[in-house]
């Protein structure tokens, strides 16, 4: 059994289905023609810094919400067909924990990420060689 979660109604909502060339703007202008609103987010990837393809959007109210529900739910925004609903928490979502906190590796640091330290071959490693080479040279 398949249950789906129906969120209540608030005045934060979800935008899914976005084109990546969506920018929070567009959001803006459609859903301003039905009530104030407060606050829009588009989440990136953190990596690509491309659009994950979705947003939040708080409404002045659950009525201008609901509004929004209604009229944009199904249109076509950027050559896709968002789908605009009830977000199932009640705030504008903030930043997620680890990677989507907006933490940037740098180059180096994305190559240091997975980095063990060797022996300086330089000062040991020949030595090292020698000393096995050594041990095998000898007999039983």
């Amino acid at each position: 059994m398949h249950l789906l979660l129906q969120p209540n109604p608030s005045q934060v909502l979800g935008v899914f289905g976005l084109s990546i060339r969506t920018q929070e703007r567009d959001l803006e202008d459609e859903f301003s023609r039905f009530g104030r609103v407060e606050k829009v987010t588009i989440v990136y990837d953190q990596r690509s810094d491309r659009s994950r393809g979705f947003g939040f959007i708080k409404m002045g109210s659950v009525e201008e919400a609901t509004k929004c529900v209604q009229e944009l739910n199904g249109i076509e925004l950027n050559g896709r067909r968002i789908r605009v609903d009830y977000s199932v928490t009640d705030r504008p979502h903030a930043p997620t924990p680890g990677e989507y906190m907006g933490h940037r590796r740098s180059g180096r640091e994305e190559r240091d990420r997975d980095y063990r330290p060797r022996r300086d071959t330089a000062t040991t490693g020949d030595r090292d060689r020698d000393r096995d080479y050594r041990r095998s040279d000898r007999g039983p």
